[in-house]
């Protein structure tokens, strides 16, 4: 193993035992870098016991090596319990269908002459709170500690990972403090293009380019997480094109190892017993699964027995066991509350197919289908033409619907059944793990640190302080 001889400052929201969308990523990259001769140091928020989604247990060596500091956000900032939101999100899930009245009369509600102020009031107060997004609030504290971690530690290099993208705001400041190489690591779009229809802060997000793109003239090195994602900065930001580079997610090795002994486990499944199509996250925005249980209830209808398996938190705004109720399908249908990791792993060897859902973007690609890989289990993805449609064509791991309606769902899921069994199938499963080991992947990023810090690169010179773009205050 290479002698470790430079230490980086990791920065992100989450880190193991909490765990969110990014954590593998990050774990990822803290995981193996010191085989490439770095040492991450990590700087993670420290979550209120409500918001704490710890699903695994940090019990690898290799992690508690790692020194790793949190601190918390500031308590102004701090998310309280959204009450008034939950009950509106009930109200709406649980409207009659069209068609079906309430059982007493109601007089309609005359529109009030104060909602506009209001919502003025509301959009005012995002604006100041939460712009550009919830973690603003942390980006202070998180400042005071990893200044105090590199006068202690003595770093060679910072990297920011995100969203929530304020996260890159700590890593600008930080390098402004100190001169340190910066390293600014998107998972998703920020200012141009993101992903799902947001409708808090809209004044807020006004101001998403301006700060995006200070981070991005500021940054050495701009890490995005498919190709797709950085041909669009590299568009946009073309005095900045040599800064981008692409660094899609992976697979583990450990993870790999773990689903290989999850899959001997596996009984062996009845011929009589339906076929199981599993998704394993959670379901909201465009993440709809109500047109998929549809095609579902079709093929059963057809004669082709096929379960749908969800697992994790569905969006109230669904409204699914009124749905399945509805449309008399819940037979097909089991929902299950968020499991420890283990257990959703576990499920996934045990399912004959696997689902992924990403429409609404070209941009993107979830980390969850590099978790699919080793499972060697087809995929179906239910997303538009772009980033996850090219992997899932280009290494023939399953099908793409997308036509999003339920017959053109199901005949896509039909076709999937009827060819899942394949003789190349080994060969093409072992490319796609291959070619996103995650191991190979961090030697890249690790790559990318050493060229940023031996002076091989012209830094960037961060320009005058720009006026920011004025908020269009309308209700």
């Amino acid at each position: 193993m290479t002698t470790v001889a430079q230490k980086l400052l990791l920065i992100a929201r989450d880190f193991p035992p909490d765990f969110s969308p990014g954590v593998p990523r990050i774990e990822r990259f803290a995981r193996n870098l010191p085989e490439s001769g770095w040492q991450p140091l990590i700087l993670a928020m420290e979550q209120e016991a409500a918001d704490s989604q710890a699903a695994t247990k940090l019990d690898d060596p290799s992690l508690n090596s790692i020194i790793v500091e949190r601190c918390r956000m500031k308590k102004w900032y701090r998310s309280q319990p959204a009450a008034a939101t939950t009950n509106k999100s009930q109200t709406t899930a649980s409207a009659p269908p069209e068609g079906k009245q309430p059982a007493q009369s109601e007089t309609p509600a005359r529109p009030s002459r104060l909602r506009p102020l209001r919502q003025w009031c509301v959009n005012l107060k995002d604006l100041l709170i939460i712009t550009p997004d919830k973690a603003i609030g942390w980006v202070s504290p998180a400042v005071a500690t990893g200044k105090r971690m590199i006068r202690e530690h003595n770093p060679q290099a910072i990297m920011t990972s995100g969203p929530p993208h304020s996260i890159h705001l700590i890593g600008r400041r930080l390098k402004l403090a100190t001169g340190l190489p910066w390293v600014a690591d998107f998972r998703d779009p920020w200012a141009r293009r993101p992903w799902g229809h947001k409708k808090q802060n809209p004044w807020g997000q006004n101001l998403y380019p301006w700060f995006e793109r200070r981070c991005v003239e500021t940054a050495d090195r701009v890490i995005l997480n498919t190709e797709a994602m950085a041909d669009d900065f590299r568009r946009f930001y073309p005095q900045w094109e040599s800064k981008f580079l692409a660094i899609p997610n992976g697979c583990d090795g450990h993870l790999v190892e773990r689903i290989e002994q999850l899959l001997e486990e596996v009984p062996a499944r009845g011929d009589k017993e339906p076929l199981t199509l599993t998704h394993a996250g959670s379901l909201y925005r465009e993440r709809d699964p109500r047109p998929l249980i549809e095609a579902i209830a079709l093929l059963n209808q057809r004669g082709i027995a096929i379960r749908f398996e969800q697992i994790g938190n569905c969006s109230g705004d669904f409204n699914i066991p009124t749905f399945l109720r509805d449309h008399d399908c819940g037979e097909y249908v089991s929902l299950t509350p968020p499991v420890p990791r283990d257990e959703a792993l576990r499920r996934m060897a045990a399912a004959d197919l696997l689902l992924l859902i990403q429409p609404g973007t070209d941009l993107q690609i979830p980390g969850k289908l590099f978790e699919m890989l080793p499972f060697r289990k087809p995929i179906l993805a239910v997303a538009h033409a772009g980033a996850t449609a090219d992997v899932i064509n280009q290494y023939q791991l399953g099908a793409v619907a997308t036509d999003h309606t339920p017959q053109a769902m199901a005949t896509v899921l039909e076709d999937l059944i009827q060819h899942r069994q394949r003789s190349d199938a080994d060969l093409r499963w072992d490319k796609a793990i291959h070619d996103f080991d995650g191991r190979t992947l961090t030697a890249e990023l690790a790559a990318t640190l050493n060229a940023v810090t031996s002076g091989s690169d012209d830094s960037p010179t961060t320009a005058d302080v720009e006026t920011p773009p004025q908020v269009t205050m309308t209700s």
